[in-house]
């Protein structure tokens, strides 16, 4: 591998790396009872009109 590529290479895989762990503690905030984060499903079901 050529010597220029590889802190390039290394800083590509450091960015992959965070974008998952960020990814995965979003994730498990919105699994926590108490989270204040509101998805996407759970605000379009209080939008929709309920019709008898």
């Amino acid at each position: 591998m050529n010597p220029v590529n590889l802190p390039v290479f290394i800083l590509f895989l450091a960015a992959i790396y965070l974008l998952c762990i960020y990814g995965l503690l979003k994730i498990a905030e919105m699994q926590k009872p108490g989270s204040t984060i509101v998805s996407n499903t759970s605000k379009q079901r209080r939008n929709k009109i309920q019709t008898p």
